[in-house]
């Protein structure tokens, strides 16, 4: 982007990465740019990344927030013993979705008088479909306050997690807003800050682009001397035309020449000609509006990722 000249006042692009990269990953010099290039380039840019830990202070399911729980784990006789890990939040919160899932599928079988004999206890996986359906359904049902946000599963399984909005600003990323998707709500908890101060468009202006083709040489020799073929001979009829016009031959052949040239021809040239016609006009409508028809339904019927 940067040797291209895509960022500047003439040419305003806003990049959007994900947040998965490892720190300092811009500094790999495996690309042709300086890292000074890839941190120009990088100024401003857009980033989304899940949310590992929470940024309010609501109550979990556990009776902590996040400071109790951040409070508690550095506690831990073994916590300096073990490498820092992102993802820890998640471990927690999957360890009391689990739990929670099977409580509630317990309770489900107890309560079906057709159910009771069935218990987690005594699940195996080749007589266990039913209590493994009930064990899904209790996932499906799950939503609680978790340390990494609202816990909440899609009917595919997916979790329907928190989406934090960053912008890189010299070399930090700076949090600008905070998507939850279970709750479908968007909060903001900061501002975007443009270079010089110019706000990017959110689309892209219509550019017309005139792009000029060339015959190839050959192509053009040959349509050159196919078109001076046809006027040579049209010429020499022309001529043999003039020349024998008074012969006797001439006068007593030229009118079943006329009708063979001029009637019959033209007659079924005339016939090919309509159809043909009609047939090249409507096949362009029909593609068109097929286009039309196929663009529509393809961007209707595509799922969106929230």
């Amino acid at each position: 982007a940067y040797q291209l000249q895509f960022i500047g006042k003439e040419i305003k692009r806003v990049w959007f990465i994900s947040g998965f990269y490892a720190d300092n990953w811009w500094k790999v010099n495996d690309t042709n740019c300086t890292v000074r290039e890839l941190e120009a380039a990088l100024e401003g840019i857009i980033i989304t990344d899940i949310v590992n830990l929470r940024t309010d202070n609501v109550r979990t399911i556990s009776g902590m927030t996040v400071k109790d729980y951040q409070k508690r784990i550095r506690s831990w006789p073994t916590f300096h013993n073990y490498l820092y890990n992102r993802y820890h939040p998640y471990g927690y919160d999957t360890t009391w979705a689990v739990a929670l899932a099977l409580n509630a599928t317990a309770s489900k079988l107890a309560s079906s008088p057709n159910l009771r004999s069935l218990t987690l206890e005594n699940f195996n996986y080749s007589r266990g479909k039913l209590i493994n359906d009930i064990i899904m359904e209790s996932f499906h049902q799950l939503n609680f306050e978790g340390i990494t946000g609202s816990v909440k599963f899609t009917e595919t399984g997916d979790r329907a997690g928190t989406v934090v909005i960053q912008q890189w600003r010299n070399g930090t990323r700076v949090p600008i807003a905070i998507y939850d998707n279970s709750k479908n709500t968007l909060r903001w908890i900061g501002e975007f800050q443009w270079r010089d101060d110019i706000v990017p468009n959110d689309g892209s202006k219509k550019i017309l682009i005139i792009d000029y083709k060339q015959i190839s040489v050959s192509s053009t020799m040959a349509v050159v001397v196919i078109s001076a073929l046809g006027i040579v001979f049209a010429l020499a009829f022309a001529i043999w035309n003039y020349k024998y016009r008074k012969s006797r031959l001439y006068e007593m052949n030229k009118n079943t020449i006329k009708k063979h040239i001029s009637g019959e021809v033209l007659c079924e040239i005339w016939k090919w000609s309509i159809p043909l016609g009609f047939t090249t006009a409507y096949v362009a409508l029909v593609s068109k509006t097929f286009r039309i028809y196929f663009v529509y339904t393809s961007v209707q019927t595509k799922p969106r990722r929230k």
